[in-house]
């Protein structure tokens, strides 16, 4: 294949969002509070992989949305007021690429697929996955 050239290479300006941040009336965890959090990005990257002189791969949409939970157990009268918190979700990620190029002419599933399986496995170090 020879050289295999990434330019360019950014994901964009657009910063990902949390839309929704709420205490839960009820708790879902076996915690003292619950907090549910979705969160959304939606990237307009700039990425060109180029092999060789003949073959190119682009990536021009990225959307990424979950939703996320923080459990904090064992309330405390002093800072820091909770004894632990964890961070998980109850559900995968949902993400959505768009790929121009070579891969154009191929099923996208599998490029997708391999997306979500690197977001996961960068994920686990920070959360506890589904």
């Amino acid at each position: 294949l020879g050289v295999i050239d990434v330019n360019p290479c950014s994901l964009g300006s657009s910063p990902p969002k949390i839309t929704q941040f709420k205490v839960l009336e009820h708790p879902i965890s076996s915690g003292w509070m619950d907090i549910q959090c979705d969160l959304e990005y939606h990237a307009k990257p700039e990425l060109k992989l180029c092999l060789g002189n003949k073959i190119e791969i682009g990536l021009t949409e990225l959307d990424f949305s979950m939703t996320f939970y923080i459990s904090f157990h064992g309330p405390m009268p002093q800072p820091p007021f909770f004894a632990g918190m964890s961070i998980y979700m109850s559900k995968a990620p949902r993400i959505a690429t768009t790929w121009t190029g070579l891969v154009e002419m191929l099923t996208q599933d599998f490029l997708n697929s391999l997306i979500e399986k690197a977001v996961k496995g960068a994920m686990v170090r920070y959360f506890i996955t589904p």
